[in-house]
């Protein structure tokens, strides 16, 4: 696999006079400050060959889609992400057990360098957390039928989120966005990308218009209430 108050259309965002938001900065709440995705992983290997990555020995927090679940002689269980093997300690079975094909998780680990090995390799993993997954529709839904009811379910929570691209482009503060497309003609979800995304994001939806991303709900760009996504990272397009 090759490398989602009020929502408003990008397109008049963009057309607001002297639009900027360097005034307005996301929550820095801290809970995506070290969250890496799985893809970001296989990228960063140095020696694909060998599997070597700049996070060799690292204790990391990790963001992937489950592909499979197994388990080992030893009862321990093994969850495959695209190319990148995590291998958990036996006291993460329960929290394992509710998991399933498909499921968007968090959990920490320590990346291990492994030549042998078929994929990276991940270590001692714990704390698999199923992560909140809206499509951009229902997102864009609930802000507008039900304001109050949507900050309490994602207000400043981290959230899985998928839809169909539209476009992407840049603010005046230097800060990327892409634009995902939600119910109505324009309607349209807005999100904020890490600064390492946009090319990552780019390449990938030359391939499929259909992406999921890792990003902080209800961030407020401004004093008008206008919400969004900020700290987005990539994470597939299918």
């Amino acid at each position: 696999m090759k490398i989602r108050t009020r929502l408003i259309a990008t397109f008049a965002l963009l057309s607001l006079p002297n639009f900027s938001l360097a005034q307005s900065q996301p929550p820095n709440n801290g809970q995506n400050e070290a969250v890496i995705t799985s893809e970001e992983l296989r990228l960063s290997a140095i020696d694909k060959e060998a599997n070597e990555t700049q996070f060799e020995g690292k204790m990391i927090k990790v963001v992937g889609k489950i592909r499979s679940i197994s388990a080992t002689t030893d009862g321990n269980a093994t969850i495959n992400f695209t190319n990148v093997e995590a291998h958990f300690l036996k006291e993460a079975n329960e929290q394992i057990a509710q998991l399933n094909r498909g499921d968007y998780i968090t959990f920490e680990c320590t990346v291990r360098n492994d030549e042998e090995a078929v994929f990276i390799q991940l270590i001692n993993c714990a704390n698999p957390v199923k992560q909140i997954y809206v499509t951009a529709d229902d997102y864009f839904n609930q802000y507008e039928n039900n304001q109050i009811r949507a900050d309490s379910l994602f207000n400043n929570k981290y959230i899985i989120i998928s839809g169909i691209y539209r476009m992407s482009g840049t603010l005046n503060d230097g800060r990327h966005y892409i634009g995902i497309k939600a119910a109505g003609d324009f309607a349209e979800v807005t999100a904020i990308l890490e600064p390492s995304m946009y090319q990552i994001a780019n390449d990938y939806i030359k391939e499929s218009p259909n992406i999921e991303l890792y990003c902080n709900a209800g961030y407020r760009f401004n004093a008008a209430g206008t919400v969004g996504l900020s700290n987005c990272k990539f994470l597939t397009a299918y």
